[in-house]
């Protein structure tokens, strides 16, 4: 709902239409839902989607010439729009932006949003990406084709997998655009929070993800995982330094959590690393 408020009160005007895919039970929640925001499309999955597969199947409905991606659990401010077709009529092919914190002060969801999303704060300056995050994502419908849609099947890292597949075929045509501001509602349960941290671990390992052939041999071990995701504190703090040497600061308070977490992603990573390893056999 809020979502969808943000949407409906961009400014200034820029037409668009707007497509909703749910694969979850219909209950009086969404109902009241669809009938507060009779102007946007609902297209029902006929099974449950995960991402990847339910932005496919909303650009198969959309009729503009430029696709706009955002989640559900984000809201984007009030010139996302303005700024996503700015970008693009430039001649980008992809464009994304910041992923700002909803809740920076719930200690789960604010290690949440640390983990998985350092590349995209509101210091990075504007330029050329490797990669882009899926929830605050746009692209040319063209460009969108070519490169072959989200892939199907994973649970997390589709947009890493898309983004970067553009940014190697086309280098200097993949942005950031520190204007394309989203704000993300982080997990706030524990469960929630470590389930999709190992998720992250775990996929990055099966699809390589920014990762050496010899680290993904070296993960068939849980110790060398370990110490792998130990080395992302030193990431966080990089970044925090390139951009913002203060938020160093809001590391260390968030410490315990973001530990936790990269446990939880070094054993998926472990995990993703022997199946790679079944597989190959």
């Amino acid at each position: 709902r809020r979502c969808l408020a943000a949407l409906k009160g961009q400014q200034p005007f820029i037409d668009h239409e707007i497509i909703v895919v749910d694969s979850t039970p219909d209950d009086e929640r969404l109902s009241k839902i669809r009938a507060a925001f009779p102007h946007v499309r609902h297209v029902k999955g006929h099974k449950p989607l995960l991402a990847g597969e339910a932005r496919n199947l909303g650009v198969k409905f959309a009729r503009g010439r430029y696709l706009a991606f955002i989640d559900a659990d984000c809201l984007p401010e009030h010139d996302w729009l303005h700024v996503v077709r700015k970008v693009l009529d430039k001649g980008y092919l992809f464009v994304g932006g910041p992923v700002l914190d909803c809740l920076p002060y719930h200690p789960i969801a604010a290690a949440d949003n640390l983990l998985q999303l350092p590349d995209f704060t509101s210091y990075r300056p504007s330029g050329i990406a490797s990669h882009l995050p899926g929830g605050n994502m746009a692209t040319n419908r063209a460009a969108f084709h070519a490169i072959g849609g989200f892939s199907a099947g994973i649970a997390v890292g589709e947009d890493t997998l898309l983004s970067s597949a553009a940014a190697k075929r086309w280098p200097r045509k993949v942005y950031f655009s520190n204007a394309m501001r989203v704000c993300h509602y982080g997990r706030e349960r524990m469960k929630d929070f470590l389930f999709h941290q190992r998720q992250f671990g775990y996929f990055r390992a099966v699809f390589g993800l920014h990762v050496s052939a010899l680290y993904l041999r070296l993960g068939k071990s849980i110790v060398f995982s370990c110490l792998f995701a130990l080395r992302r504190i030193g990431y966080f703090v990089f970044r925090a330094l390139q951009w913002r040497p203060i938020s160093l600061l809001w590391i260390i308070v968030h410490l315990p959590f973001l530990l936790l977490g990269l446990t939880a992603w070094a054993i998926g990573f472990w995990k993703g690393c022997r199946a790679r390893k079944n597989q190959a056999r």
